[in-house]
């Protein structure tokens, strides 16, 4: 996964929040690059880091963040729980270059970018999983990319040593004991809610060498929104009845 910097300010411009790119400017600046990509990601606004070695307080955008929550969220959860939010989204800085309002934050996640959240007394986490993926699906986020590269990576692990092999029924039934167990451990762990393996051992695959496979599975959606109604109700009111 590649994580892009969304320039915040046009070049060579300063730190002020005057000079900055709007949300509407970076999310047109996006647009305008053509980029489609679920390989790809990208933040706003900067962050205001502390130098050590200069003593001096700099701008910088948070992909350093970023990238070690990935690798928290690996140790502490699985590469499919994103990378984002309360629990696995903390930043290490002292505040954002910009306070988003809701409508700025709503901008900007509708326009394929994530955002820092800056909470008064708790600081600030990364908020979004979106990739760069233009068309909306369950993979324009980074969490199911990155649920795929890891079933890929498992897959082939388990599989490597069945090449050079004989091709034949044999052949077909280790290459299921070896992918079944990751699938139902993934399963187990919320990263997909079922699975389905086609195996293709025709005459016409093995005489081409191969052992075609199509494995279909449902990634588990993440929850983004929490929509919460207040109803004011009479005193007489019997719970029962509503």
């Amino acid at each position: 996964v590649y994580v892009v910097t969304t320039p915040d300010e046009p070049l060579g411009y300063g730190d002020e929040e005057s000079e900055m790119y709007t949300p509407d400017d970076v999310v047109y600046n996006l647009e305008d690059a053509d980029i489609d990509s679920n390989y790809t990601c990208t933040y706003y606004p900067n962050v205001k880091y502390f130098d050590e070695d200069n003593n001096v307080y700099i701008y910088l955008p948070v992909t350093k963040d970023v990238v070690r929550n990935f690798a928290y969220t690996d140790n502490v959860a699985f590469p499919w729980f994103a990378a984002a939010g309360w629990n696995r989204g903390s930043i290490d800085g002292v505040k954002p270059k910009k306070t988003l309002k809701l409508s700025e934050q709503d901008t900007l996640y509708e326009g394929r970018m994530n955002f820092i959240n800056n909470f008064a007394t708790d600081g600030m986490r990364i908020w979004g999983d979106k990739n760069l993926q233009v068309n909306e699906s369950q993979m324009n986020r980074i969490s199911k990319r990155r649920l795929l590269l890891r079933i890929r990576k498992l897959c082939s692990i388990a599989c490597i040593g069945l090449i050079f092999d004989p091709n034949d029924n044999t052949t077909k039934t280790q290459f299921e004991s070896a992918v079944t167990p990751i699938l139902d451990n993934i399963m187990g762990n919320r990263g997909i809610t079922d699975w389905k393996l086609e195996i293709d051992d025709s005459t016409e695959a093995r005489e081409r060498l191969e052992l075609p496979a199509k494995i279909y599975i449902k990634p588990t959606p993440n929850l983004e929104y929490i929509d919460i109604s207040f109803i004011i109700t009479p005193q007489g009111t019997d719970w029962d009845d509503v």
